[in-house]
């Protein structure tokens, strides 16, 4: 996890300059460990609707209706005054949030800190 805060274009660059992406949550396990890891910081995570508002995707391309998701209530909720296309985690209640753990949908340009991941490659042997 990083230990300063940029928006999430920069945020997903720091991750590639790495070998790495911004984390894709794939499982409840996972959401966990995040959330532990995370302690009281909101940190990006790698979904995005920038392309099609409401189609959420991972950095992978994989959309988000194919897996897990941990959305706090009433979250997406797409800001009318901002544009909300990334999304971050919360794992402990902060009052930015309405105290809510979970994900929510943010304006990319808002610095969080972040967790990146790299994909290990999968070989078949005969």
């Amino acid at each position: 996890m990083s230990n300063e805060t940029k928006n999430w274009t920069e945020s997903r660059r720091d991750c590639q300059k790495r070998g790495a992406d911004l984390i894709i949550i794939n499982n409840r396990e996972e959401y966990y460990f995040v959330q532990n890891k995370s302690g009281p910081a909101a940190v990006y995570i790698g979904l995005t609707d920038s392309e099609v508002e409401g189609n959420w995707k991972w950095v992978n391309d994989s959309n988000l209706t194919s897996g897990f998701s941990s959305w706090a209530p009433g979250q997406p909720d797409g800001s009318k005054q901002v544009d909300e296309d990334c999304a971050m985690t919360v794992a402990v209640p902060l009052p930015e949030f309405a105290n809510i753990e979970g994900w929510h949908d943010v304006a990319c340009n808002k610095a969080f800190k972040w967790i990146c991941e790299k994909r290990t490659s999968q070989f078949i042997l005969p």
